[in-house]
């Protein structure tokens, strides 16, 4: 490559672009530096005309022939296009269309390898999205982050994520909490009528399962209630306190009681109130259709008596 780019970049911009934007100056700089000079383009369209003169450096060609329109942009907004591949037409302020091949590939789009060292207290973001929608008309949605990976291909692919994370500590210095993902309550005065912290519509794609929420090894902490179904069918506050041991149980409804005075302690029932064992009953018959094992016990409401199974048959204890 002959030349200075940043000097031709600076050139270009005085007739295409603000030259106080140095942050698009600094793309320019970065491409100089070693990020793929090769594989770039950047092109900027303005005032509502595609295809404005365009940068082509290395061996990518030129998007000025005048052989594709990509897209067209609103009055006064700008589009740099990254990548040899035309555009969709999407209306984003930076496009990447890599064409990208060849053996034992690892590439990214995007990556921030910045350095950050303060002398107080300090605080770092790699990536932070501040849209701001206002106006009276409807809207569908808004999203910080949207995610979509495309999987065509005819091989095996190990695993696709939408959203992979997996931090790094290796100073000396303590990290007090570490959060894979961390959700606040929203800020602003405005209506909500429905929050989720999480939300998981049906999945059904899934050959062998398909797993909301899928916890390998770790337990997991609900410092709430937790609502199964429609309407509210486990809550285990009242569990605060109880004594190791006790026991669950469902009413007909499906909700979860427990009962203090009952808990099973290594293996050992224990009752600490006055009250009653209901035993279950069986008629004969459907007590002989039983797989009985020493121990059993049971009312036999044929022979009006309770049995226990023991020494291969069953015997009367009262």
């Amino acid at each position: 490559m002959t030349g200075s780019l940043v000097a031709q970049a600076n050139a270009a911009f005085v007739d295409n672009v603000d030259p106080a934007k140095s942050d698009i100056r600094a793309i320019f700089a970065l491409i100089e530096s070693g990020w793929g000079v090769d594989v770039f383009t950047i092109k900027k369209q303005s005032a509502g005309v595609a295809g404005v003169t365009a940068f082509s450096f290395g061996t990518v060609g030129s998007y000025n022939s005048g052989a594709y329109s990509a897209g067209t942009a609103s009055a006064g907004a700008e589009q740099f296009v990254i990548g040899t591949n035309v555009p969709s037409g999407d209306n984003a302020a930076v496009l990447v269309c890599r064409a990208l091949s060849g053996a034992s590939l690892f590439d990214h789009a995007f990556r921030d390898e910045s350095t950050f060292t303060s002398t107080t207290t300090g605080a770092y973001a790699s990536y932070d999205s501040i849209p701001v929608i206002s106006g009276s008309t409807h809207y569908n949605h808004l999203r910080g982050f949207q995610s979509r990976p495309d999987f065509e291909g005819t091989g095996t692919m190990d695993g696709v994520a939408a959203f992979f994370s997996q931090p790094k500590v290796g100073g000396s210095g303590p990290v007090t909490n570490l959060y894979g993902l961390y959700i606040d309550d929203p800020t602003g005065s405005g209506a909500i009528t429905n929050q989720y912290g999480i939300w998981v519509n049906t999945l059904s794609r899934g050959g062998s399962s398909n797993f909301a929420i899928y916890v390998a090894t770790n337990a997991s902490f609900f410092g709430g209630d937790i609502q199964v179904g429609p309407s509210a069918k486990i809550t285990l506050d009242a569990f605060n306190g109880d004594p190791y041991g006790a026991v669950l149980s469902c009413d007909a409804s499906g909700n979860v009681l427990h009962n203090p005075n009952l808990t099973i302690v290594n293996g050992v029932l224990s009752i600490t109130r006055d009250g009653a064992i209901q035993l279950p009953s069986s008629t004969t018959t459907q007590k002989n259709a039983l797989t009985p094992s020493a121990g059993m016990i049971l009312y036999d409401s044929t022979l009006a008596k309770i049995q226990g199974y023991q020494g291969g048959a069953w015997q009367n204890l009262i």
